[in-house]
């Protein structure tokens, strides 16, 4: 199997095959984080395909990271940092849109659960949901995704110490929801 340093160098030599093997080794850890991230399979889908889009430009203008996978879900949690901002904005636009159309009424904005993750157990699902970003972001890239505190302030731009702080605050509160539950 061909190191992704070398995949990368064939990338950069013009080689589009050599990034259809990066995409097929990594999708799969980059789908699975922006899917709990996010919480919807399509949303996650459409994150992943546009940081491979970023990723392939980014590699054909010279960038040359050192860890492809690390520096990969680095350009995925930004543009779940996007999505999200952007689902935020849409959300406080119609809300306001209703209350001045419906000002007798109040409106609660459920989140849409999309598909279900299976391999992941519904009550977690929903703790992970109920964490602020932040701290689900560290939570999953040291627990689901399994990467070192180093590499996690490389992706976040965050420094170790802080990254274990949300990893510690973010377990936590998962342990105490899952306690609530009687999980």
């Amino acid at each position: 199997m061909e190191a992704d340093d070398e995949l990368i160098r064939r990338v950069r030599s013009g080689d589009a095959t050599a990034f259809d093997v990066l995409v097929e080794r990594h999708y799969g850890a980059c789908l699975r984080f922006a899917w709990r991230h996010l919480g919807r399979r399509e949303d996650a889908e459409d994150v992943v395909q546009d940081a491979l889009v970023r990723a392939y430009r980014a590699l054909l203008r010279g960038r040359s990271p050192r860890q492809f996978r690390t520096w990969l879900i680095g350009v995925v949690l930004n543009r779940c940092r996007s999505q999200l901002a952007k689902a935020r904005r849409r959300r406080l636009l119609f809300e306001r849109w209703w209350a001045r159309q419906h000002p007798e009424e109040a409106l609660r904005v459920e989140p849409d659960d999309g598909d279900v993750d299976d391999d992941i157990d519904p009550r977690m699902k929903a703790a992970l949901a109920a964490l602020e970003p932040l701290l689900r972001e560290a939570f999953l890239l040291k627990h689901v995704e399994q990467l070192k505190y180093e590499e996690m302030s490389m992706i976040t731009g965050a420094s170790v110490s802080a990254l274990k702080m949300r990893v510690k605050r973010a377990t936590d509160r998962i342990r105490a929801m899952l306690r609530e539950e009687g999980a």
